[in-house]
């Protein structure tokens, strides 16, 4: 058995975000089967099923790493926590999942964000989102200014550590 972690987020991204990022959360986001192609080795039989539009059953051992030097490119179910959408004229992210998290993939996420979210003006700071373990009754909401409290947080609330 393993813990369900929901998670709800949404933020927009800098002007600056880098090039590389913006386009592989457009793929991850909005287009996975064609991000599962580039990622896969040339002439894969994984990836020529994926670019036919065939129906391809992809287990967890399938996914390819992602291409960033962060931990959260490491993550087994990195496709399993990105369902949502990618606006690429507002930049906005929007999340929501439901997964087990074995490998923090909520915070590792939103660790590889982090620099690049815009701040809110707002005293009440930038509101990213929720989490929510399967055994919660309440969800923990989190903001920016929180975020270097957030590993401890899900630590605490959802990996039972």
């Amino acid at each position: 058995m393993g813990y369900y972690t929901e998670s709800h987020f949404k933020f927009t991204l800098k002007e600056d975000t880098p090039k590389e990022i913006l386009e592989l959360l457009d793929k991850a986001l909005n287009d996975q089967r064609e991000l599962y192609a580039t990622l896969l080795p040339e002439g894969d039989e994984l990836a020529k099923q994926l670019r036919s539009g065939e129906a391809v059953i992809m287990s967890v051992a399938d996914t390819p790493n992602l291409p960033i030097k962060h931990s959260f490119g490491k993550c087994t179910r990195w496709d399993q926590f990105l369902h949502g959408k990618f606006n690429t004229k507002t930049r906005q992210v929007t999340i929501n999942s439901n997964i087990k998290a074995y490998m923090r993939e909520p915070y590792k996420f939103l660790s590889w964000l982090s620099p690049y979210i815009i701040k809110s003006r707002k005293i009440t700071g930038t509101y990213l989102g929720w989490i929510k373990g399967e055994d919660q009754t309440d969800q923990i909401h989190f903001h920016l200014e929180q975020f270097l409290d957030l590993e401890s947080f899900i630590n605490k609330y959802f990996l039972n550590e």
